[in-house]
């Protein structure tokens, strides 16, 4: 019964067993681990050998670092600067992938433009590899009246037995089991992730001109940042451009060009201005026009206008009385500093003044009513005489001095021959 028995499964390992007398050796990716039949070429073991892969990164400061993935798995860090070395199986492709940004100073960034890379697995190809038949030999033996066996084909912890397959080759045993070659050959492999440096333009516009210029720009790129000179805002108001603020330094000009070496923080700056009307019916206004918030401006008008026709003959005048719509300086002088805070109507208010007027028509009044008197008086000591000669300035003097009582009709007459005399 029992050599029956064996009989049986050494029929059975001779089925299973290989008869013929060569074997294509396929890809090695049909087999796992690192173990292969001592029947394949020590070349097949070598193909399946790991790689070590070095990778570095560069272009980077070496307190930054990029982490780093194999096959979509976190592999941790890498500082710049610096390499790690990675072990991974060769017949497999591997995908290794940083960090496409990394963060730098306020204002910098460091870009991979080509963060992935593929190291492809290693192609084999079959070997033909020829043995000569083998003649198998069974030994039966029972377990465990002998020593261990160690786990070669078939093994277990039962008393049935246990049957070492021999291949006979001439002056040697095999015993056919999986082993490790006892060489190995060490695969290298490198790459370089290379980082440039991008820089920050940020860009403060009111008014919304080259705000599309803002953003993270390659080193060393050119770029240009235009505004307009002036935004009218109503036919009162209107900004005008007064400098590019670039990190704290004015320069004035509209279009100015930057080159990216440096994060850079641009702001337009804008002045607001205002129109100031001045209104006068009379006197010449000065001061109209535009003027920038927060100028002192001088306004003027004439003080005084004379009038026009009969009473302007005489000295009737228009003279200045006050400004009207004014917020800052001295409203009641025809000239006057001003304070630009929004805009601003003004308007000179006048008042008529007749004195001077009303003083010359006196003064002509009295001229002619002492005319008046003089005519009366004249036409009294007689006409005819009073034609006949025309008396000097003297007798006039002397007539009116007697007409006025000043002195006796004695003095009168006596004075009178003395004029006449001379």
């Amino acid at each position: 019964m029992r050599f029956s028995l064996v009989l049986i499964i050494s029929i059975l390992c001779i089925l299973s067993s290989s008869c013929i007398s060569s074997e294509s050796i396929g890809d090695v990716e049909a087999y796992t681990d690192y173990y292969v039949p001592v029947y394949y070429p020590y070349s097949t073991y070598s193909s399946r050998n790991n790689y070590f892969i070095t990778i570095s990164i560069t272009d980077i400061p070496s307190d930054r670092s990029t982490s780093i993935q194999i096959n979509g798995n976190d592999e941790g860090t890498i500082q710049g600067g610096s390499s790690r070395e990675f072990e991974v199986r060769s017949t497999e492709s591997h995908i290794f992938q940083v960090q496409e940004y990394v963060s730098g100073a306020e204002g910098v960034r460091y870009v991979c433009r080509e963060n992935s890379w593929t190291f492809e697995k290693t192609q084999t190809s079959g070997y033909s590899y020829n043995y000569p038949y083998y003649y198998p030999y069974y030994y039966p033996y029972y377990y465990p009246y002998y020593y261990n066996i160690s786990p070669h084909y078939y093994a277990n912890n039962s008393y049935y037995p246990v049957v070492y397959t021999y291949y006979y080759y001439p002056g040697a045993y095999y015993y056919p089991y999986y082993y490790p070659s006892s060489t190995r050959t060490t695969l290298e492999a490198s790459h370089t992730f290379s980082y440039e440096p991008e820089y920050l333009l940020t860009v403060d516009n009111a008014y919304g001109q080259s705000i599309d210029k803002e953003g993270w720009w390659q080193k060393s790129m050119v770029v240009t940042l235009s505004t307009s000179e002036r935004i009218d805002q109503s036919d009162q108001e209107r900004k005008v451009f007064k400098a590019w603020n670039i990190d704290g330094i004015d320069m004035v000009s509209n279009t100015i060009t930057l080159t990216m070496n440096k994060p850079y923080k641009a702001r337009s700056i804008y002045q607001s201005e205002y129109y100031v009307q001045v209104n006068s019916e009379l006197g010449r206004p000065q001061g109209s026009g535009w003027y920038l918030e927060d100028s002192i401006v001088t306004i003027s008008v004439n003080p005084e206008v004379a009038m026009t026709g009969f009473w302007g003959s005489i000295g009737a005048k228009n003279v200045f009385d006050r400004w009207n719509g004014m917020t800052s300086g001295d409203q009641f002088s025809p000239t006057t500093e001003i304070v630009i805070e929004n805009p601003m109507v003004l308007t000179a208010i006048w008042r008529s003044d007749y004195s001077m007027a009303y003083m010359t028509l006196a003064i002509i009044l009295s001229v002619i009513l002492i005319l008046i008197i003089v005519g009366i008086i004249v036409s009294m000591r007689g006409l005819p005489e009073f034609q006949r000669r025309a008396p000097s300035s003297a007798l006039d003097n002397l007539n009116i001095r007697y007409s006025q009582g000043e002195i006796t009709r004695e003095e009168y007459l006596k004075i009178k021959k003395d004029i006449q005399k001379s």
